[in-house]
């Protein structure tokens, strides 16, 4: 069995706030899933460069548009309170995709 896979991003939250976190995950998961239209897609964190979190209209929901390495930028429509979690120097890191403003891959 192999190591497991650790993703770096720089997170930027809705009110300004910089974090650089390691280990990150979408809900325990190294990929962001949502709806696209009436399907069901998953997004590997490995092809992303950016993830900018966008309104609604539904408010129990978020757009996330994926900006990715090697195709066009697609958005994708995921609940609002999905977490995503992390560690920093100075301990863990939770966050709902609703508080987040985007999500940088280096």
């Amino acid at each position: 069995m192999g190591l497991p896979i650790n993703f770096t991003a720089t997170v930027e939250d809705t009110s300004g706030t910089v974090v650089s976190v390691e280990r990150v995950t979408y809900n325990g998961e190294v990929f962001l899933y949502g709806n696209l239209g009436e399907a069901q897609v998953t997004i590997p964190f490995e092809r992303i460069t950016e993830a900018r979190v966008e309104p609604h209209p539904d408010k129990d929901k978020v757009k996330v548009m994926a900006v990715l390495k090697d195709a066009d930028p697609v958005t994708i429509v995921v609940e609002h309170d999905m977490p995503c979690y992390g560690a920093t120097p100075f301990g863990n890191y939770k966050i709902e995709v609703e508080k987040v403003r985007r999500i940088t891959f280096p």
